[in-house]
């Protein structure tokens, strides 16, 4: 599973069938909400997991009768965040020689009405 980097969050559902219907989540050092044993879960990883690249998370079926438990992984990936840039700012001479144009216009007039 790809994730960008500047938008970590992770929202995932899985199942367990068969022996059972409930599981319990393991690995990575984020955080499982709603709860590590909820099948529907949002994942916040921590910046060390984003810095590393990756993180991987384990489902382990529970409540399995006489059955053993089974496991099946998730591997999620951090991608870099988009680089954006403009150019370099600009300084518009013109706008800074604007009020020098307008005061030198009014007093042409004021010259050419007195």
């Amino acid at each position: 599973m790809l994730i960008c980097a500047n938008n970590p969050t992770v929202a995932i559902t899985a199942t367990v069938n068969a022996g059972s219907t409930t599981g319990i989540w393991s690995g990575g050092n984020g955080t499982f909400n709603a709860s590590n044993t909820s099948l529907s879960i949002t994942y916040i990883p921590t910046p060390a997991e984003i810095t590393a690249g990756s993180a991987n998370l384990v489902l382990t079926s529970t409540n399995n009768g006489t059955c053993l438990p089974e496991k099946d992984s998730l591997l999620i990936t951090f991608t870099s965040a988009p680089v954006v840039f403009a150019g370099n700012n600009l300084i518009s001479v013109l706008t800074m020689l604007q009020p020098f144009y307008l005061v030198t216009f009014l007093v042409q007039q004021a010259q050419d009405i007195g």
